[in-house]
């Protein structure tokens, strides 16, 4: 398969394009305060499933929930103690 300079040209700027769209993404996700469970996901590798598993068994890494059905939100320090830790003395509870 033979491809012109200019069709390569373009792929390589729309590659180098959506590496800097998504390493600006995480760099936003870095300074928020609070995270959502797809937030976590992204920009720690910990499944926005297993966050919401977790949480439904009280387990897990800390989370803000006010009422039930509400986004959960996660601090970094919250998601980072438990990338230590485990799940080992967890509970899920309130930051």
């Amino acid at each position: 398969m033979n491809i012109d300079s200019e069709t390569a040209a373009l792929a390589i700027k729309d590659g180098v394009k959506e590496a800097f769209s998504q390493a600006a993404y995480l760099a936003a996700l870095k300074e928020k305060p609070f995270l959502t469970g797809k937030e976590v996901e992204a920009l720690y590798g910990i499944p926005a499933a297993s966050l919401k598993a977790w949480r439904r068994s009280h387990k897990g890494p800390r989370c803000l929930q006010r009422e039930k059905g509400e986004k959960a939100r996660y601090t970094h320090l919250a998601i980072i103690e438990f990338m230590e830790c485990g799940n080992a003395g967890n509970t899920g509870g309130d930051v």
